[in-house]
């Protein structure tokens, strides 16, 4: 299903490309599944950092 999104979103970039409409919502997109893989990132290193303390 995404790839689709994404495809109809680059068909329409030509068209929008004028108000960088398209642009915008694809910076968007990067920025958000950076942040969600920084999050998930984060949320890895705790639960290894509580495997540590069980451990000790």
């Amino acid at each position: 299903v995404c790839r689709e999104i994404e495809v109809v979103s680059v068909q329409d970039e030509d068209h929008q490309d004028e108000d960088g409409e398209v642009k915008r919502e694809r910076d968007d997109r990067k920025r958000r599944e950076a942040h969600v893989k920084l999050l998930v990132d984060q949320h890895e290193g705790l639960i290894k950092e509580k495997l540590v303390e069980v451990e000790k």
